[in-house]
């Protein structure tokens, strides 16, 4: 079964590998950043300072949302931005009215973030976005990025109702 959280639909099994991953984040990053100093290029420089500007912009979004009240329960960095997922509390069945309720929430976020530079494509139920601990390859066949879960609180689980009542504002501008 699915659980559907606004922006993704999240198979329940990898809910179990995210805590896994979530646990292990530190040494992770420890790695990452002692590997970052070996082997330095000026491609591989610029990387390191998009990665570092991303968990930046990452840690910002995530201390705010927690400031006003509605944390997310994974924001996953995929090289060049993040996904930030609220994942509802129950699985949603499959109706014409969810498909409509999801888009018009799905439109109110992007419309939510569209300051900080929203995809306003990855707004529709068929999107597929990145998992974690994927590796990402560009539409030449080279490797672009890996996809990492920068974090994750399998606690923050949501009502559509909740995420809706927070996005409220953003919902009556994107219909109107």
């Amino acid at each position: 079964s699915l659980v559907v959280a606004a922006g993704v639909a999240v198979h329940v099994k990898l809910v179990a590998k995210l805590r896994k991953m979530a646990d292990g984040m530190d040494k992770v990053l420890e790695k990452l950043s002692i590997e970052n100093t070996q082997n330095s290029t000026p491609k591989r420089d610029r990387e390191a300072q998009n990665k570092r500007e991303n968990r930046m912009q990452a840690e910002l979004l995530l201390q705010n949302l927690k400031d006003t009240g509605l944390p997310p329960t994974a924001i996953v960095l995929t090289g060049k931005g993040m996904h930030v997922y609220w994942v509802y509390k129950e699985p949603a069945a499959y109706s014409e009215l969810r498909l409509k309720e999801y888009e018009i929430l799905q439109t109110a976020i992007v419309s939510h973030f569209e300051k900080e530079g929203a995809d306003k494509q990855a707004r529709d139920a068929a999107r597929v976005l990145r998992i974690p601990e994927a590796k990402y390859f560009n539409s030449k066949g080279e490797h672009a990025s890996n996809i990492e879960l920068f974090y994750f609180d399998p606690e923050k689980l949501y009502e559509p109702k909740e995420i809706a009542a927070y996005f409220k504002n953003s919902i009556q501008t994107s219909e109107e």
